[in-house]
């Protein structure tokens, strides 16, 4: 990976040397040797933080007037440079996704008397906003990538270099509206080498939406379908959507749309959102699921700050829930009563939120409150004869440990299988426990969520909105829950003594009644049925709900010895499995 220093000047190789000759002799031009010492020693990788500083201080002694844009890869390096920038002469402003709209709207306004704007961005600044004033521009070379790494199966953001469309429009960025500077801290001779274009996003991310609403459009062999596309995706990476489109249950074993991927495919956000919609509409918890769905189609709420001063996040509404998205949940109810009083932009100032994301977020909720309600809603938290209700989008305060929050960690669990990791002692961290998922891989949670860093949570597993790479691979807005939620929600249950096998997982449990489990799970799966075939919400019986309630509201469900599983199930184990016949079928 990049190195967090500032690198030691050391002399190049013979090799690194001989290169930087013939790439210049290539090019017909010729430089000092001292050039091209400097040229050998150059990496990619690395930000030469000393050398912006030396530019910067350049154009604002030497030059005229205007702004200064530098173009960095990621939130830490804009922090490092935000601090090494710190000069009365200087304004230094950020543009990155995390900063909240108002501060980013900043860098469109004018610098106080005396002093030079400086604006350190992402690449969120190449075709996104146009600055008027900004005259210079300093391009690091560097930028953040989503990628996806079909035969992992997991994304990752990775550090690179730009490509030339990246490079080409970063220099239109200086003089806009008059003349400009830009400056590459990049060898020219590398730009014939890079990339024409970054990753197109069909590329660099999973295609469980794309591949669910080209089966409801066109049916058939969706793989043939995007073979014909201009950036066709790789076999692997169709093959891992479909699978977990099946685990999802939206389509059936032989890749045919199941009722359950119909309804999913109706609302235009990724199926696990859609499906945790779904649950939280039979489950009657439909406005703080509605929350939650909003914001994970979105992004967080929760904002930063370069200096740490507004960086308040999510510990102000945790109360020990040991979740990511209560806290998501609890922020909006919180600004919604602050709405009412006429007090939003002051609450989400002193409470670190965006007051545009909360407000595109209230637009969201609405709009999968209204569907739901349109689909037959009968929860208590809406009256569907009184619009007003639902549409202004008040939500109630969830409190931990209270029958609401244990029916949207339902929704949640149910929605999200099989994102969900479990707590495992793991012989090779010398008895350590450590989170992994059904394929024996480790995942951390991400360092800003709660759940971060604790050592002691009252569930033995986490369920995940999504996994990415960050040095470690890591779960994304994680919820804590006990045994109880997996052995609902899971696609096929066997059980024998105390021997219990979920799916790929497997563990013992003594004391709990698992004809009782059974028989939870048959209506379950009944229930659902109906509102599928019926196309209702209401017809998903209150007794269900009731009874999964009564069963999941206790304080904690735990195996001994979780693992996945290593050891096949017993013979004489009894079995239920969630299975979903096609569309075509059942029509």
């Amino acid at each position: 990976g990049r190195r967090d220093e500032e690198p030691e000047f050391e002399d190049p190789t013979d090799d690194q040397l001989d290169r930087v000759w013939s790439k210049l002799e290539a090019k017909e031009k010729t430089y000092s040797d001292e050039v091209v010492r400097s040229l050998a020693l150059w990496s990619e990788r690395d930000i030469q933080m000393t050398l912006i500083r030396k530019l910067v201080d350049r154009f604002h002694e030497e030059a005229g007037n205007g702004a200064i844009l530098i173009f960095l890869p990621g939130w830490g390096d804009i922090a490092k440079c935000h601090y090494m920038l710190q000069d009365p002469d200087f304004y230094v402003l950020t543009l990155h996704s995390l900063m909240s709209a108002e501060e980013q709207h900043k860098a469109f306004e004018p610098p106080p008397e005396g002093q030079r704007k400086i604006i350190l961005s992402t690449n969120i600044a190449e075709t996104s906003v146009t600055i008027d004033d900004v005259v210079y521009v300093i391009d690091s070379g560097v930028m953040k990538e989503r990628v996806y790494e079909a035969d992992k199966d997991y994304s990752s953001l990775n550090t690179s270099l730009v490509t030339k469309a990246n490079a080409t429009q970063r220099r239109g960025r200086a003089g806009r509206c008059q003349a400009g500077t830009v400056v590459h801290l990049f060898p020219s001779y590398v730009l014939d080498e890079m990339r024409e274009y970054p990753t197109p996003e069909m590329l660099s991310t999973s295609l469980e939406e794309l591949i669910l609403q080209l089966k409801v459009v066109s049916g058939g062999d969706v793989k043939a379908t995007l073979a014909t596309s201009m950036a066709q995706p790789s076999d692997q990476a169709m093959e891992n959507a479909i699978f977990v489109l099946q685990r999802l249950h939206a389509l059936n074993q032989d890749k045919e749309l199941t009722l359950l991927g119909r309804a999913l495919a109706a609302l235009p956000v990724h199926p696990l959102v859609a499906k945790t919609i779904l649950f939280g509409g039979i489950l009657r918890c439909l406005k703080p699921v509605a929350v939650i769905a909003a914001f994970l189609s979105l992004k967080s709420p929760f904002v930063q700050s370069v200096d740490g001063s507004e960086d308040k996040g999510k510990a102000i509404f945790d109360a020990q829930s040991h979740s990511d998205l209560f806290c998501v949940v609890q922020a909006y109810a919180m600004w919604r009563a602050a709405v009412s009083r006429g007090d939003s932009e002051a609450f989400c100032k002193e409470n670190g939120l965006s007051e545009e994301t909360m407000e595109l977020g209230r637009l969201m909720v609405d709009q999968f409150v209204s569907f739901s309600v349109g689909s037959g809603y009968d929860g208590a938290d809406v009256d569907p004869d009184d619009p007003d209700s639902y549409c202004e989008i008040d939500v109630d305060h969830l409190v931990v440990g209270g029958k609401t929050w244990t029916l949207v960690k339902a929704a949640l669990t149910c929605g999200h299988w099989p994102n969900v990791v479990g707590a495992c002692t793991n012989e090779y961290y010398r008895g350590k426990t450590v989170w992994l998922n059904d394929a024996a891989v480790e995942l951390v949670p991400f360092r800003s969520s709660v759940v971060s860093f604790q050592s002691k949570l009252p569930g033995q597993w986490l369920v995940y909105s999504d996994s990415m790479k960050f040095g470690r691979l890591s779960t994304l807005e994680n919820t804590c829950v006990h045994t109880g939620y997996i052995l609902l929600c899971c696609t096929e249950l066997k059980w024998h003594a105390n021997e219990v096998w979920m799916d790929w997982w497997q563990g013992t449990m003594a004391q709990l009644n698992s004809e009782k489990v059974f028989k939870l799970r048959t209506n379950l799966y009944l229930g659902l049925k109906r509102v599928l075939e019926g196309r209702d919400l209401s017809l998903f019986p209150q007794s269900t709900r009731d009874s999964l309630l009564e069963f999941l509201h206790v304080d904690t469900m735990h195996f001994q010895g979780l693992t996945p599983q290593v050891s096949k199930p017993s013979a004489l184990a009894k079995e239920h499995k969630y299975v979903w016949e096609s569309v075509e079928v059942k029509e």
